[in-house]
């Protein structure tokens, strides 16, 4: 049974979906090389397409010469591709798996993928997990908080304090134990802080992590409350992301302990959630949140890339890599 498979397109239009589609069949193709055309045929073959993504992607424009109107939306992917290109293969980044082909016409996978490219890869299959097994997308999901942890490591001087509040984590990682309300308590205590919400209003049963993922303090030498702390959310969904920064924004967490001052509220998401200009892509979306994206996240991690071997699903992330299937 294959970890991975590439059985149905996008369901939206957005263009760093496809951009993932396209790296996505490069990736796992036979020969490791897909070309607009390719993605023309496999879009044009794909039985069951939905209708209303299908009215999306066509054009009219009375204008354009071009006999196949989805030729206009294969080359606003592969712009995107050259986009990627460019931030992740930059001189001496060299995270990016691909080469961009006959001046942007196609993509082509890398000969041998480091471990920089492993980085990248993780972030391109956490970002699509409807296509993996069931339980390696739990599993994936959980290490992509292991990442995020270690860049937000990076948004705090030497002395900060990073703690786990959900599953995922590092071994080594600072973690909150015990039930939803202990785990609480033990933060409102370590950011000198009081609990505000009755025990009993929460399950003793529950262990989950109330909408946050990870959180950073700078201890500032006594025992008052008001420091800098960023809270941190994860998501890989891309249709629940947005919402899911309001859990652990102030206002949610004001009902659980006292902050005296409001905490920054972050998002971890796997996506290249950029435009080909490298604009966000729907920035009506973020709301009051620092969004971590791909892009971000990347940066943070370029000298730390190599703890991607302590990942649980590595070995499975490099199964992927070594499948090759005929996809176009």
């Amino acid at each position: 049974m294959t970890l991975i498979d590439i059985n149905k397109l996008p369901s939206k239009t957005d263009i760093h979906l496809w951009g993932d589609f396209i790296e996505l069949l490069c990736l796992l193709n036979v020969d490791g090389v897909i070309t607009k055309a390719d993605v023309l045929d496999r879009f044009q073959d794909e039985i069951g397409i939905d209708s209303t993504l299908q009215d999306d992607l066509s054009l009219n424009d009375p204008n354009d010469v071009r006999s196949n109107k989805l030729e206009l939306r294969v080359d606003d992917w592969f712009n995107h591709l050259v986009f990627r290109s460019g931030i992740f293969d930059r001189d001496g980044y060299d995270f990016y798996p691909f080469i961009m082909e006959n001046k942007g016409d196609g993509l082509s996978r890398k000969n041998d993928l480091t471990l920089k490219h492993t980085l990248y890869v993780f972030f391109l299959i956490a970002s699509n997990l409807k296509y993996v097994t069931p339980s390696l997308k739990t599993r994936i999901a959980r290490d992509f908080e292991a990442l995020s942890e270690l860049a937000m490591q990076k948004c705090f001087p030497d002395g900060s304090h990073i703690y786990v509040f959900g599953t995922g984590g590092f071994a080594s990682s600072n973690k909150l134990s015990g039930n939803l309300f202990s785990k609480i308590k033990q933060l409102s205590e370590l950011l000198n802080e009081r609990v505000v919400i009755d025990e009993d209003k929460l399950s003793k049963q529950d262990v989950g992590d109330g909408g946050l993922d990870i959180v950073g303090w700078l201890p500032l030498g006594d025992s008052n409350g008001g420091l800098f702390c960023i809270f941190g959310q994860c998501a890989c969904s891309y249709d629940e992301w947005s919402s899911k920064q309001h859990s652990s924004g102030f206002d949610a967490w004001r009902q659980k302990i006292t902050l005296t001052v409001p905490p920054s509220n972050a998002i971890f998401i796997p996506f290249c959630f950029r435009d080909n200009n490298g604009a966000w892509w729907k920035p009506h979306d973020i709301h009051g949140s620092i969004v971590f994206d791909r892009v971000r996240i990347i940066h943070l991690l370029q000298d730390r890339f190599d703890r991607i071997t302590e990942l649980p699903t590595f070995a499975s992330i490099i199964e992927i890599i070594d499948t090759r299937e005929k996809l176009v």
